[in-house]
Parts: structure tokens; sequence; C-alpha cells
């Protein structure tokens, strides 16, 4: 009788270790998994953090180009009201 139980020990303990084992090799692998998303969002981050900068430097030189076209803009028209100006100075000097 002893040694049964004993035996019925011995085996409800090797159960006990099975199960601890199962149950730590599945939170392993939910570490590894966990471990490996982590990393994965972080080259994630990463490559966005590089759009983001990459987009920021676009706009900063869309930005740079647009005000030197209107600059450029103004200067064709402030040239072109010059031009006219002297021509009507020129027309009304003639019909004078």
């Amino acid at each position: 009788m002893i040694e049964q139980l004993k035996k019925d020990r011995h085996i409800a303990i090797a159960e006990i270790k099975q199960q601890v084992h199962e149950e730590m090799e599945r939170k392993d692998g939910e570490i590894l998994r966990s471990r490996s998303q982590a990393q994965s969002l972080g080259h994630e981050n990463m490559q966005l953090k590089k759009c983001i900068e990459q987009l920021e430097t676009d706009r900063q030189i869309t930005i740079v180009v647009m005000k030197q076209q209107v600059h450029e803009e103004k200067e064709r028209k402030d040239g072109e009201i010059l031009r006219l100006r002297s021509e009507a100075q020129s027309l009304g000097q003639e019909y004078t």
C-alpha cells in the first residue's frame, strides 16, 4: 500500500513536472514571439521616422523652391511694370 502511494505520488509529481515544463516551453515561445514582434515594430518605427524626416526635408525644399519662384515672378512683373511705365512715358512725350 505504501509502495503504491509512493508510486502514485511519483507519478503525480512527474505529471506536474511535465505540465510545468510544457507551460514553460509555451511561455518561452510567447517570449520569443513577443521579442520578434518588438524588434519588428522597432524596425518599422525607425523606417517611419526616416520617412517623416524625408517628407519634412522634401516639404522644406518645396517651400524654398516656391519662394524662389514667387520672388522671380515678382522681379519679372516689376521689370515688366518698369518697362511699361517707360513706354508710357515715351508715348506721352511723343504726343506732347
